[in-house]
């Protein structure tokens, strides 16, 4: 038996999306198995048509065989057998429609889902063309157009552009003019021309499960001669229209069609269906009849196809079910339904084929088959049920997630809109209130607004815990509520310094304010008394060394430390109240007395290096770190005393603006020492490990350098707080040069300074007791034992 292929015979239609019709027509005879050309349509016997029929096609097939009926014709048009009203149980006709696996280039997908969302450009604009905007445009030219849909994503290693120059080889898949700048249809030079290697490159490939359809009807012509007419898809192609404007050829665009593949290395259905049957045609047995023999090859095209699809989509199934151990669920939500679809329809065709192949031998391979895709069928059902769950959870979470966040939102909202409230009320210009709103009207009318929101707000959990207090009462161990009492007083008792520290520190402020705004007082008064409360903030680090001398021992030390404060007192007293001195020069002798120096790590020079050598009397070293600690004090002194004389000159400099003056102050004289002062102090701190330099507590010969570690820290401090008090100094300026009184000035001076330097010195001190403070309340155990 030998097969005599006819010679194509192209009929184009007008326009560019009709494709052409593609023949191809078969002649069985006996004898011989080459395959010889012949040019006359007539004398075939099997006639694979590809593409959709034409008009002229039609009619022509109809003269060879009148009887063929015109819904064979659109029955190609349907995606699946589930659509066909009649007519399907036709014993001239054998409809199929499946499914089969095909690659494809990422990029050409992202094109694809662009046309399936209404947006056939490459531009995100409705009509590019309109606009004269350069665009490319994707056109399907495959006619029927089917439908695909992706199974999974993989990675593959393809030959690229080497680092040298070479020849660019087309890449044959069926067409045989290629654009010359389209990368899909090309690849890298090859060793017959270049010498150069190819480098090779990883590309994203994405398998699809793609429709397809034969559709044959057989029957016997006027002459007596049997004819088979096979209807087949042709291969998804899809064009791509450039256009581009030129604005120096008068706007004219120009159109640059590239016609390509939708899929990597696809062949024809008619193509693979001449191989099968040349295939068959060297089987020992042979066909029985030419009905039979189109038929079985047909059946075995379906069959290698669904192999393939299952084998596809139980290795998606795979990746999907490890998939939900590492929740990344968004792209397996829409691509489970479709292949769900196609395995439906699968099973579908299967059934049908059953029906047809009744008594053949391929009948067993069918029902194989069959039972294979019902087995992967169930297990994509469950797969999907699973993910459907997981998700639901997913979601379920985000919700109260949301939910949450909108409660956080509501109890924020609760706070800001009975005071916006209340604040709304009082900026009215009602008659009533005749302008004798104080603050504290406002204040009392905000808290009792807000409370009684928030009651309304947690009414049940007010309600709640009223009516259960009793029962819970009764139900108290005490033992586990003494305890927890006990811990909770270990976390707070550190706060208790801090609070009395801003609360002395605001109070000091509050009594500098009075003092300095008191009518009733005279200047030197103001003086005197501000001068006092200056001293309170040191005495508090005074208190903590007087501790320490608290032991027996230290009794004579003690005494000593009294009596020297008493004569300190009395020369102060005596400067006070002396008459040869002016006011200044009084404040001047009285701060150089004290040694007054707003540190964060000692406040003042004297009384530190007093109370140290009272403290380490019974050590052998004292004597000798007495003559370094007042050559330390003298030398933090000057480094101040020289700090506060820069600042004096650059204000009192006529050659500045006051603007430069303010500028200069804060930025060069407060920022850049607080930065240097931060910076130094950390250095030192995180060399803590290394002990260099040396501490000052030691008792070996470390403890004589001048350069001491805590020197270097408290000269890191002295630089912090000179940038505080430089970026206060312009405040300072401006109110020595105000129209005050002397006291009022010396007393808001004072308070201007010292407070941001006690409140640095305060929360850089609290700051790790804060920190594990609020560690520790975060994993309190409230727990009271109370048993429910």
């Amino acid at each position: 038996m030998e097969v005599l292929p006819v010679q194509q015979v192209q009929q184009v239609q007008p326009g560019p999306r009709v494709p052409p019709v593609a023949w191809q027509g078969l002649r069985v005879a006996g004898g011989e198995t080459d395959i010889e050309a012949t040019q006359n349509l007539d004398k075939g016997t099997v006639y694979l048509i590809e593409g959709t029929c034409d008009s002229a096609t039609k009619k022509y097939l109809k003269t060879l065989l009148p009887d063929i009926p015109d819904t064979f014709f659109e029955m190609q048009a349907v995606h699946t057998l589930s659509r066909i009203e009649d007519e399907i149980d036709n014993t001239r006709m054998l409809i199929t429609k499946w499914s089969r696996v095909a690659n494809q280039v990422r990029e050409v997908w992202i094109r694809e889902k662009r046309l399936r969302d209404g947006n056939p450009f490459n531009v995100n604009h409705h009509d590019p063309a309109a606009s004269s905007l350069d665009h490319e445009k994707l056109v399907h030219t495959s006619r029927p157009y089917r439908p695909y849909d992706p199974i999974f994503e993989y990675t593959s290693m393809r030959e690229t552009a080497s680092e040298h120059e070479g020849n660019l080889q087309r890449k044959r898949s069926g067409h045989d003019a290629v654009a010359a700048d389209d990368p899909e249809m090309q690849k890298r030079p090859r060793r017959r021309t270049t010498v150069i290697e190819p480098s090779f490159q990883e590309f994203q490939f994405i398998r699809h499960t793609v429709r397809d359809s034969l559709c044959m009807y057989h029957g016997v012509d006027v002459t007596g001669q049997e004819r088979v007419i096979v209807l087949s898809d042709p291969v998804h192609s899809h064009q791509r229209i450039k256009v581009k404007y030129s604005l120096w050829a008068g706007g004219e665009p120009s159109q640059d069609v590239i016609n390509g593949r939708c899929f990597e290395n696809d062949e024809s259905t008619r193509t693979r269906l001449l191989m099968l049957l040349e295939a068959s045609l060297k089987h020992p047995g042979g066909p029985s009849s030419l009905v039979t023999w189109v038929r079985d090859a047909i059946v075995c095209l379906i069959l290698s196809d669904e192999t393939r699809l299952m084998v596809a989509v139980g290795r998606a199934l795979d990746e999907m079910e490890l998939a939900m151990a590492t929740k990344t669920y968004d792209r397996w939500r829409t691509n489970a339904p479709a292949w769900r679809n196609h395995l439906y329809h699968q099973l579908e065709t299967l059934s049908y084929l059953e029906d047809v192949l009744e008594g053949s031998e391929l009948l067993s391979r069918v029902r194989s088959r069959r039972t294979h895709m019902e087995s992967l069928a169930r297990r994509l059902d469950s797969s999907f049920q699973t993910l459907t769950a997981t998700m639901s959870i997913i979601e379920s979470g985000k919700a109260i997630q949301q939910a949450e966040e909108v409660t956080r939102l509501t109890n924020l909202a609760f706070f800001f809109i009975p005071l916006s409230l209340v604040a709304s009320v009082f900026g009215m210009n009602v008659i009533e209130f005749d302008q004798r709103l104080t603050s504290w009207m406002w204040l009392s009318a905000s808290l009792f607004v807000t409370f009684l929101t928030y009651s309304v707000r947690f009414r049940r959990p007010i309600s709640h815990a009223i009516v259960s207090t009793p029962e819970t009462v009764r139900t108290l161990r005490w033992g586990a509520a003494f305890a927890l009492s006990r811990r909770v007083a270990q976390l707070v008792r550190p706060w208790v310094i801090l609070l009395i520290f801003l609360g002395s520190m605001a109070g000091f402020a509050a009594g500098l304010w009075l003092v300095a705004t008191h009518s009733g007082l005279s200047s030197d008064a103001r003086i005197g008394i501000g001068t006092a409360l200056a001293v309170v903030p040191p005495l508090f680090y005074c208190l903590r060394f007087l501790k320490m001398l608290s032991r027996p021992e230290s009794l004579p030390q003690l005494i000593l430390i009294f009596v020297i404060s008493a004569a300190w007192g009395a020369a102060l007293w005596g400067l006070a109240t002396t008459r040869a001195l002016e006011t200044n020069d009084k404040i001047a002798a009285a701060l150089s007395i004290i040694g007054l120096q707003f540190s964060s790590s000692g406040p003042s020079s004297a009384p530190i290096v007093l109370v140290g050598i009272l403290y380490r009397g019974k050590r052998p070293l004292t004597a000798k770190r007495i003559t370094t600690r007042m050559l330390r004090a003298i030398l933090r002194l000057a480094f101040l005393a020289t700090y506060g004389v820069v600042l004096w000159r650059l204000f009192v400099s006529s050659a500045l603006t006051d603007i430069a003056k303010i500028g200069i102050a804060i930025g060069v004289a407060g920022v850049v020492p607080l930065c240097i002062g931060t910076v130094w102090k950390l250095a030192l701190q995180a060399g803590e490990q290394n002990r260099w330099p040396p501490e000052d507590d030691t008792d070996d010969t470390s403890g004589h350098w001048l350069f001491s570690r805590k020197f270097l820290l408290r000269l890191a401090g002295d630089l912090m707080v000179m940038g505080v008090c430089g970026a206060v100094s312009p405040a300072v300026w401006k109110l020595s040069t105000s129209q005050l009184g002397d006291g009022t000035k010396v007393a808001i001076g004072i308070g201007a300074v010292c407070v941001p330097c006690g409140l640095l010195n305060g929360l850089v001190g609290y700051a790790p007791n804060a920190v594990r403070f609020a560690y520790e309340m975060w994993n309190l155990d409230l727990n009271f034992g109370i048993e429910y």
